[in-house]
């Protein structure tokens, strides 16, 4: 849909219209009038109109493979995703676990070199890292950065974080690695979650080492329709299957 919200048409023609969301839409409207009903609808059911961490909702469906987790929805403190396994000496769920094993033999296979250097993270292990991060910098850099505990992926299983065959994820993209892994990741059921183009949605600096599982329909169908951001993809096409 690329109707303006001038011309009239109301929000309720959107598929993923949710009614107790229409005033936020217009109100989200007023300060964006260059977007379109469909892109404001997603954005305001993501939250995106709310202050990061300031409006959160804890999520129920913590073990499905679809779930976000961000700067607006957080897990619950006790939560711990089944089927664990460790591949590379991190732990990530079971079938993330076959999709890297694939991957990055795959890559071995056509002289790369790609290796898992942190996947599944506890609570308690993200709140450390955290807290190690704002020993030198303010909560509002280290955000841009590093995930709250309860607000990151890792918590999941569902992320894992790479590098090349230059030792360090940091320094992916100084490597052949980084490029092949935007080409191929998807066929594997992998998309690269933070980019630079959506910093402004994810709220995170671009991480070409932080790689989501998402499975290769979905990560195929973001590719093919050009869709960057998994909170986009997820509100139009698998919310409104309650998928």
């Amino acid at each position: 849909m690329d109707n303006k919200i001038e011309t009239g048409v109301g929000y309720e023609e959107v598929d993923f219209f949710e009614q107790e969301n229409e005033e936020r839409y217009k109100e989200y409207a007023v300060i964006n009038p260059d977007m379109n009903k469909e892109e404001i609808v997603w954005r305001v059911n993501n939250n995106l109109d709310k202050e990061k961490y300031k409006f959160d909702v804890t999520v129920s469906n913590c073990n499905n493979l679809y779930i976000i987790v961000n700067k607006y929805f957080k897990l619950p403190e006790d939560y711990c995703p089944p089927d664990l396994v460790e591949v590379d000496g991190c732990m990530m769920r079971e079938v993330v676990a076959e999709a890297y094993v694939k991957m990055r033999d795959t890559a071995q296979k056509e002289g790369f070199s790609i290796r898992a250097t942190s996947a599944y993270r506890s609570i308690e292990d993200q709140q450390e890292l955290y807290n190690k991060f704002l020993l030198s910098d303010s909560a509002e850099v280290v955000d841009e950065t590093c995930a709250r505990p309860c607000y990151s992926e890792h918590h999941t299983g569902l992320a894992v974080d790479v590098e090349g065959s230059i030792k360090g994820g940091r320094n992916i993209s100084k490597t052949p690695e980084a490029a092949w892994i935007k080409e191929n990741c998807h066929k594997f059921g992998f998309i690269l979650r933070y980019l630079q183009e959506i910093v402004e949605i994810t709220g995170y600096a671009s991480e070409p080492w932080h790689l989501r599982y998402v499975g290769t329909q979905v990560s195929t169908d973001m590719k093919d329709k050009k869709i960057k951001s998994f909170e986009e993809y997820r509100e139009r096409f698998l919310k409104m299957r309650n998928i």
